[in-house]
């Protein structure tokens, strides 16, 4: 009787609890052609830039705290550059070593020795076939003894900003 009582009355409780505990929603990571970013997933520090340029976005030290954790234990950080599918191939090229320096020079201000930095050229350089924001991108990762650059993708949503 003491059972049914409680069911009864926190049952619809328990049910909220339960659905909000177990319920895992997808979200779309809105990615800009024309602005900075960075978002962290799956053990990966992904660093989005704006078409041909090589600027961090300013957000970026709060996305990086896993990484920079990791750094801070001693642990090797890998760095992976990727370009879009679009225009010149050499100047594409160029310009992902660059956002990769960039990338490096960031986690270097923010602590981690160049010592534990490793620039790895990922097998595929070009991103995700269709969606240029996932090929102007830079990864960092945590690197062990079997490591490998991720080649996972995160799902996108273009944002083109209007001309200022």
């Amino acid at each position: 009787a003491i059972l049914s009582y409680l069911l009864q009355f926190f049952g619809p409780v328990f049910w909220e609890y339960y659905t909000t505990m177990t319920t895992t929603e997808t979200v779309a990571t809105i990615i800009s052609s024309t602005e900075p970013s960075v978002v962290f997933e799956n053990g990966r520090l992904s660093f989005y830039f704006a078409t041909g340029k090589a600027q961090v976005a300013g957000n970026a030290k709060e996305k990086a705290y896993d990484i920079l954790e990791a750094a801070k234990q001693g642990k090797k950080i890998g760095i992976s550059g990727y370009t879009d599918s679009t225009g010149n191939a050499a100047a594409n090229e160029k310009l992902a070593k660059e956002r990769a320096q960039a990338v490096r020079s960031f986690l270097v201000a923010n602590g981690v020795p160049q010592s534990q930095l490793e620039l790895i050229k990922p097998q595929d350089t070009t991103g995700a076939a269709g969606k240029d924001q996932e090929g102007r991108r830079v990864d960092a990762y945590i690197v062990d003894d079997n490591a490998v650059p991720a080649t996972g993708t995160t799902t996108v949503t273009t944002v083109a900003s209007a001309a200022k």
